[in-house]
Parts: C-alpha cells; sequence; structure tokens
C-alpha cells in the first residue's frame, strides 16, 4: 500500500501532483526555514512528510506540512496551535458557535485559529490558556448564565412621588452654597 496523506486513520494513497501516479514514496524530513523579516528574523524548523514520484522523479509536501510549518511558528510564538485550540473547545463538547457566545471570541477568529489560517494574538491566546481550566469555563457559564436570568432587587433609595417631590424641589431652591471665603469671620 501506498503512503498515507496527513490523516493516518485513512490509507488513501498519495496522488503525485505532476503526473497523477500512485507510486509515490514518502519520507519525514526536518525541514528549516525563515520566518519573519529584517530584525525579526528566525530560522525555525518543522518535520515534513516529502513525497516523491518514482514515475515522474517529483518531490512534493501536501497540506499536513504546512500545518506541521504553522505549529513550528505557534511554538515559537508560544501561543496555543490550532490543534490545541480545537481541543479546548472538544473537551467541553461545544460547538463553535457555542464557544464563541461563551467566551466573546468571534466564530470567524476561532474558525481562522482553528484552521491554521491566522494566528491569534497574545491576549486571546491568554483567554484560550484560561479556558483550558474546568473552573474559569464554569465561571464563564455561570456568568452567562446570571446575565439571562432577570434578577429582582428592591431600589436603595426611596423615590420621592407626587407632593413629596415638589417640596424636596422648593427645599433644595433655599439651600445657598457660599465660597469658603464668605464663611470665614
Amino acid at each position: 500500500m501506498n503512503p498515507l496523506t496527513h490523516d493516518s486513520s485513512k490509507t488513501l494513497p498519495v496522488e503525485c501532483f505532476s503526473c497523477g501516479s500512485t507510486n509515490v514514496s514518502s519520507t519525514t524530513e526536518v525541514e528549516h526555514f525563515q520566518y519573519g523579516d529584517k530584525e525579526d528574523v528566525a530560522m525555525l524548523s518543522a518535520s515534513v512528510r516529502v513525497h516523491h514520484c518514482a514515475s515522474c522523479d517529483f518531490s512534493f509536501t501536501t497540506e499536513d506540512a504546512a500545518e506541521s510549518r504553522h505549529e513550528s511558528v505557534c511554538r515559537h510564538l508560544g501561543v496555543l496551535t490550532p490543534k490545541e485550540v480545537r481541543e479546548i473547545r472538544d473537551v467541553y463538547q461545544l460547538s463553535q458557535e457555542e464557544f464563541s457566545k461563551l467566551s466573546k471570541i468571534g466564530k470567524a477568529s476561532l474558525a481562522r485559529w482553528e484552521g491554521g489560517l491566522l494566528i491569534q494574538n497574545q491576549a486571546n491566546d491568554n483567554l484560550l490558556y484560561l479556558l483550558t481550566f474546568d473552573d474559569n469555563v464554569a465561571r464563564l457559564k455561570e456568568r452567562a448564565y446570571l446575565r439571562n436570568t432577570k434578577i429582582t432587587f428592591s431600589p436603595k433609595y426611596r423615590s420621592l412621588k407626587g407632593d413629596d417631590l415638589a417640596r424636596s424641589q422648593r427645599e433644595a431652591e433655599w439651600f445657598n452654597l457660599y465660597p469658603a471665603a464668605e464663611c470665614v469671620g
């Protein structure tokens, strides 16, 4: 059987992008690549699967190599990888929409981070990290519940009605505040 694509649970052969042959072998290699520019350049490495077609002598990588490079960048930046972001949601058995409502992270942003299309900033990564702890998720669920529950309360101050209001307004007109210089005697 030919090598597998990036999903090791399936036994689909890899097809050559150049000639369409399935006479393809694969090796895992460490690829070094540059990330950033100017003063912020970093040399990173990632283990990538390289496919080689015996029919046309063409070598190529697939989506799994891009995912591996992306994970290396995330590790370099110190943020959660797309797989780790997805796992947070999966642990709590929440859809992207449910997780979005709970965390107030936009559903589109969440989908981009999980799909590896964007890397979350440090502030959002910190929020995601905090959500790896059950008690923080429980706090957000409780907060959401309390916000959606009508709580009746008694007013802290009594309100004035009718004649009491008119009387208080008249009394307020009699009150004068004098500057400090006039009070000195």
